[in-house]
């Protein structure tokens, strides 16, 4: 979040768009490190919140889970 902030102009906005778990975690599961996200974790509401804190203003936050949902 520090690089993504520097790398901004003035007034400029950040759009982060995520795959996040239900938990705080700091690993994740071995098969989706192996074939989904090599080096990469999926973070939760908490940790995206402490990583803007003092950064970033959260201006609207849209959970699209149901929209992949099988109707």
């Amino acid at each position: 979040m520090k690089i993504a902030r520097r790398c901004l102009k003035e007034n400029g906005l950040f759009l982060l768009h995520t795959i996040g778990g239900n938990k705080s975690v700091i690993t994740v599961d071995p098969w989706m490190e192996k074939y989904i996200f090599p080096g990469g974790m999926l973070p939760s509401i908490k940790q995206i919140a402490n990583a803007i804190e003092g950064k970033f203003v959260m201006e609207d936050w849209h959970n699209f889970g149901a929209d992949y949902d099988k109707k």
